[in-house]
């Protein structure tokens, strides 16, 4: 028996919700809208009161709803826009690249959390002052997820990989 849930979330962070997808294996969908982005999980053998209980106690364990994650992201623009009055896209950008370099040489996990986080918020930053509003930048990571998985991929040999492209 297959059990299909749907949730409409205006707020474009969903990392709890992909986690539930990937800990019990069962598929995950989600796609933007004219409401929002709507996320569609089918599961076997599973009901729908299961299915939010374990997203009840994801949140709780995480300590946050999935909703504040956009309020994080409006606050850094706000705090980067007041704080950094003459910063430019660029200049972000190369803020980005110092803390990509912290990220490579540190090997503390705890730390390491807090190294690529800077790099989000560099990155964010530099989107935004780019015109890149965080509505648009999500719809575009959404969008190059879907390109990106038709795709054909192979090992640099160095850890990475790149698209084969025909």
């Amino acid at each position: 028996m297959e059990n299909k849930l749907e949730f409409r979330k205006d707020a474009k962070s969903h990392v709890i919700w992909v986690e539930i997808g990937y800990i019990l294996k069962g598929s995950l969908e989600l796609v933007p809208d004219s409401k929002g982005w709507l996320l569609t999980w089918s599961f076997e053998n599973l009901t729908a009161s299961e299915l939010r209980q374990i997203a009840d106690k994801l949140d709780e364990l995480n300590g946050v709803k999935d909703i504040v994650y956009s309020e994080i992201i409006k606050q850094h623009i706000e705090f980067t826009s007041k704080t950094f009055t003459n910063g430019t896209s660029y200049g972000a950008l190369l803020h980005l690249k110092r803390e990509i370099e912290e990220v490579m040489e540190e090997s503390d996990k705890n730390k390491l959390a807090v190294e690529f986080a800077d790099c989000l918020g560099c990155l964010i930053d530099s989107a935004n002052r780019a015109g890149v509003t965080p509505d648009i930048l999500f719809k575009a990571f959404y969008d190059k997820l879907q390109l990106n998985k038709s795709r054909q991929w192979q090992d640099n040999g160095d850890g990475s990989y790149s698209h084969i492209k025909h």
